[in-house]
């Protein structure tokens, strides 16, 4: 997910997860993974405050580490 510099702030990230989070549970969805890399403190500050974990263990943590990408989860309820 990317957003705008301009728009940034303004709800449009959070808009973004919200619909995606919708669509996952709509079709049974139990998690929201995603990566993000390690260097956007900007982008792992806004992920975890809407609470987003990083994980670390297991095969989604492996994917995206070759990128210097660290991989976060939502659990969905």
């Amino acid at each position: 997910m990317w957003v705008a510099p301009g728009a940034r702030r303004s709800g449009a990230g959070r808009a973004l997860i919200d619909a995606v989070e919708q669509w996952a549970i709509g079709w049974g969805g139990r998690r929201i993974v995603l990566w993000v890399f390690g260097a956007n403190d900007g982008a792992l500050r806004f992920y975890e405050r809407i609470g987003f974990r990083v994980l670390v263990d297991g095969p989604d943590v492996e994917s995206g580490r070759a990128f210097g990408a660290l991989a976060m989860e939502l659990a969905l309820t």
